[in-house]
C-alpha cells in the first residue's frame, strides 16, 4: 500500500483538515478519512472534537490507513485513536494535529498554529492520558461527583466553595470510610496529574480556549475542571496540581506574554519555538502581533529577538529613541540576566559602554541572589562600573552583604551624594539599611540630612532600625527631628522596640536644649500604648512606664506640668502608674489639678479608675470637682462608661461631700 500524500489546503482563509475515524474492532488496523473544512463562517462549521494528547517519542512506528493509504503515527497517538474508535459506528469528526497538519510543510504548520485558538474554541476537546488501576478508580469516583453536581447550580461555585465538600460528604464520602480507599483515590489523583500530558505547553491554550472539554483515561471521561475540585477535596495542601487547573486560578492574573513565559516557561514542547507560539495565542498583548505569527521557517534566534522587542518595545523614531535611551537601557539591564546565558551575557556586556555596564551591575544588585554573578562580572570579565547619583535610589533598597557594600561604595563617583528621599528609602531597608546609610554619610563628608520621615523609617524598621537610630542620634541635636507622632506607633516597632526606646532616652549633658528635648519626650512617653512583647528585663512591663521613669531621672521639673499629667491620666492602661511616677519624682505639690485633668481621668475607660483613686488619695483637699463631672458620673451615660464603676463614683461623691456639695443620686 502506498504512503499518504497531503493535498494542499487553502492557506489564505480559515481552512483546516478533519479526520473521520471509521469503526473497527480492537484488533483491526485503524482506518480513517481526511476531509477539508473551514472555521468561518461559524454557522457552517462542521461538528468536530479536538484531540489533545502527548506526542511522546518522535518516532512513528505505527501505521494507520488514511483515504486508503498508509500514514505513520506515534505510538501514543495510535493508542489514543484505539480508545476513541467505536466498534460499530463512525465517531464524530476529529481534529488531531499530527494527522490534520502536514508536519513536513512549515508554511502550513505556521498557518494552522496561528488558528489553534479558534480550532479549540469551536468545539469540544478530548484529552487523553494513559490508564492504570489507580486512575480507573479515580475516574470512576470523580465521574460520579461530576454527574451528581449536574443537579446543582455548580457553574456558579468557585473551586473552594463549601458546596463541593457538602456533596462529597453526603454522596461520595461514606463509600470511602476505609482509609485505604481514600489513599487509593489520592494515588489516582497523583497518577493523573503526573502524566506527561500535563507538562505540554500547548495544553494551556487548548484547555483555555475549549468551550467543552473531556479528559479521557481508558474508556472513562471527566471534565478537566474537576481536577482542581479533586485537589481541594483530597489534598488541599498539595502543590502537585499542574497546568491550568491549579486551585489558585492564574487566569485572573496578568496575561501578557512576559507573565505567561515566566509562569509556564518550564512546560514541554517538542519544537522549541512552540513555547512562544503556544503561549502568545492566549496572551493579551501578543495574540495578534504580526511579528510573532507562527512561522517555522523563521530562525529561533530571530523569534527570540522579536519576542524581546514585543516585551520591551523600542521607540519608532530616531528622536524618540534618543530621548528614551536611558529608559531602554534600564529595561534591558533589569532583565538581561534572565534572558541570556552567562556566556552570552558576557559578550553582551563587553560590547556595551561603561554607562550601560554600570546600569546592568546596579540592576543585578536590586534582585536577590545575584551578588555572585555581579562579582563575577566585575572581577573576572573586567566590567567597568561607576556608581553615580541616579544609581543610589536602587542601591538604597538593595540587599547588600557587607563585602558587596564595600565594593559598591568603592565604586561610587565623588559627586554621588545621596538625596534626602534616597536616605529615607535606605532607612526602610530592613536587610542592610544601616550599612547603606553609614556609607552614604561617609561619602558625604559625614553629613547625614535628618528629617521626620527618616526617624519614622528607622523606628518602623524591624531589621536594623536600632543601628540606624543610633547613627542618627549620635548627634544629640538630631533629637529635635523626633516627630510628634513617632511614639503613637511603638506597637509597630517590632521586637526591637525596647532597644529603640533606650536609644532615644539615653541621657546627655544637662543643658537647656536637653531639658526641652526631655520635656518633649515625656509628653510622648506618657501616651505610648501598651506593648505585649515589651522586654521583661525592666521592672515595668510597659514601654510607656519604663521610658517615663528613665526620663524623669534626668529631667528637672518644668514650669508647666499640667499637660504631662493630663496625658498621663488619659493613658489607657497605665494611668495610675504614670501618675504615681510623676508625683514621686516631682512631688504632688508641683501639680494643679485642673478640670481638663479630671475630665481626662473620668472619661478614661481603662486606666482612669486607678488615676482617680490616686488623685483622691493624694490631693483631695487641693482639687475642686466641678458639678458637671459629678452630674456626668451620676448620669446614665456615666454609668455605662467602663471607668465609672461604683468605687470611682463613690470617690467622686466623697470628695464632693468634703467640699460640702450636695450630691444627687439616682439610688
Amino acid at each position: 500500500m502506498s504512503r499518504y500524500n497531503y493535498d494542499q489546503i487553502d492557506l489564505k482563509g480559515h481552512a483546516i483538515r478533519l479526520l473521520r475515524l471509521l469503526p473497527g474492532s480492537a484488533s483491526e488496523q485503524i482506518s480513517c478519512e481526511i476531509i477539508q473544512a473551514w472555521l468561518c463562517p461559524e454557522k457552517d462549521v462542521l461538528p468536530y472534537e479536538a484531540l489533545s494528547y502527548t506526542w511522546g517519542s518522535a518516532k512513528a512506528p505505527e501505521n494507520i490507513t488514511v483515504n486508503g493509504k498508509l500514514l505513520a503515527v506515534t505510538e501514543n497517538l495510535y493508542k489514543a485513536l484505539q480508545q476513541l474508535r467505536y466498534p460499530n459506528q463512525e465517531r464524530i469528526l476529529l481534529w488531531v494535529d499530527a494527522i490534520c497538519i502536514n508536519q513536513d510543510d512549515n508554511k502550513e504548520r505556521g498557518h494552522q498554529v496561528q488558528q489553534m485558538g479558534d480550532i479549540f474554541k469551536k468545539k469540544k476537546k478530548q484529552g487523553d492520558t494513559p490508564f492504570t488501576s489507580f486512575i480507573d478508580n479515580f475516574m470512576t469516583v470523580f465521574g460520579r461527583l461530576q454527574q451528581i453536581s449536574l443537579s446543582y447550580p455548580y457553574s456558579s461555585w468557585s473551586q473552594n466553595d463549601d458546596n463541593w465538600r457538602r456533596i462529597w460528604t453526603h454522596s461520595i464520602g461514606p463509600a470511602l470510610a476505609n482509609p485505604e480507599s481514600f489513599h487509593r483515590l489520592k494515588r489516582g489523583l497523583w497518577h493523573v496529574l503526573n502524566q506527561p500530558w500535563f507538562t505540554r505547553v500547548w495544553i494551556l491554550q487548548e484547555v483555555t480556549n475549549a468551550r467543552e472539554a473531556l479528559l479521557c483515561c481508558g474508556s472513562k471521561t471527566i471534565a478537566p475542571w474537576i481536577l482542581s475540585i479533586a485537589t481541594q477535596l483530597l489534598d488541599p495542601l498539595s502543590r502537585s496540581c499542574r497546568g491550568p487547573w491549579k486551585a489558585s486560578s492564574w487566569w485572573s492574573e496578568s496575561q501578557d506574554l512576559y507573565t505567561l513565559l515566566t509562569k509556564f516557561g518550564d512546560s514541554q514542547a517538542t519544537e522549541p519555538r512552540d513555547m512562544i507560539y503556544a503561549l502568545k495565542g492566549m496572551s493579551s498583548d501578543a495574540r495578534n502581533e504580526p511579528s510573532l505569527y507562527a512561522d517555522y521557517n523563521k530562525p529561533e534566534q530571530q523569534l527570540v529577538q522579536d519576542a524581546i522587542l514585543l516585551m520591551y518595545p523600542l521607540k519608532t523614531t530616531v528622536r524618540d529613541l534618543i530621548h528614551d535611551l536611558k529608559g531602554i537601557c534600564r529595561r534591558i539591564a533589569s532583565n538581561c540576566h534572565e534572558i541570556y546565558s552567562h556566556e552570552n551575557m558576557k559578550a553582551l556586556i563587553q560590547l556595551k559602554s561603561p554607562q550601560v555596564q554600570s546600569q546592568i551591575f546596579v540592576e543585578l544588585l536590586s534582585r536577590d541572589g545575584n551578588e555572585d554573578l555581579a562579582k563575577h562580572l566585575l572581577h573576572d570579565w573586567g566590567m567597568q562600573v561607576k556608581i553615580i547619583r541616579k544609581h543610589l535610589h536602587t542601591i538604597a533598597w538593595s540587599r547588600l552583604s557587607a563585602d558587596m557594600a564595600e565594593i559598591v561604595f568603592r565604586l561610587m563617583d565623588e559627586d554621588a551624594i545621596a538625596t534626602v528621599p534616597t536616605i529615607i528609602m535606605a532607612a526602610n531597608n530592613e536587610a542592610c539599611g544601616d550599612r547603606i546609610i553609614e556609607f552614604f554619610s561617609q561619602h558625604g563628608t559625614d553629613y547625614l540630612p535628618v528629617s521626620d520621615d527618616l526617624m519614622r523609617g528607622a523606628a518602623l524598621n524591624e531589621g536594623c532600625g536600632c543601628k540606624i537610630m543610633e547613627r542618627i542620634l549620635r548627634n544629640k541635636k538630631n533629637h529635635i527631628y523626633l516627630p510628634d507622632d513617632i511614639f503613637d506607633n511603638v506597637a509597630n516597632w517590632g521586637d526591637s522596640r525596647v532597644k529603640k526606646l533606650e536609644i532615644i532616652g539615653r541621657p546627655v549633658d544637662h543643658d537647656d536644649d536637653y531639658d526641652k528635648l526631655t520635656e518633649k519626650l515625656l509628653l510622648h512617653a506618657v501616651r505610648i500604648p501598651p506593648s505585649s512583647t515589651h522586654d521583661t528585663r525592666h521592672e515595668y512591663k510597659n514601654a510607656s512606664v519604663w521610658l517615663t521613669e528613665r526620663l524623669l531621672v534626668h529631667r528637672r521639673k518644668p514650669s508647666d506640668t499640667t499637660e504631662i499629667l493630663q496625658r498621663a491620666v488619659a493613658n489607657s492602661t497605665n494611668a495610675g502608674k504614670l501618675t504615681s511616677l510623676l508625683f514621686l519624682y516631682w512631688g504632688k505639690r508641683s501639680f494643679t489639678i485642673t478640670d481638663d485633668i479630671l475630665w481626662a481621668a473620668v472619661t478614661n475607660h481603662e486606666g482612669g479608675h486607678d488615676a482617680m483613686a490616686l488623685l483622691f488619695r493624694e490631693m483631695r483637699h487641693e482639687m475642686t470637682i466641678p458639678q458637671t463631672i459629678i452630674d456626668f458620673a451620676l448620669s446614665p451615660v456615666g454609668f455605662e462608661q467602663r471607668s465609672l464603676r461604683s468605687g470611682q463614683l463613690v470617690r467622686v461623691a466623697k470628695v464632693s461631700q468634703i467640699r460640702g456639695d450636695e450630691v444627687r443620686t439616682n439610688n
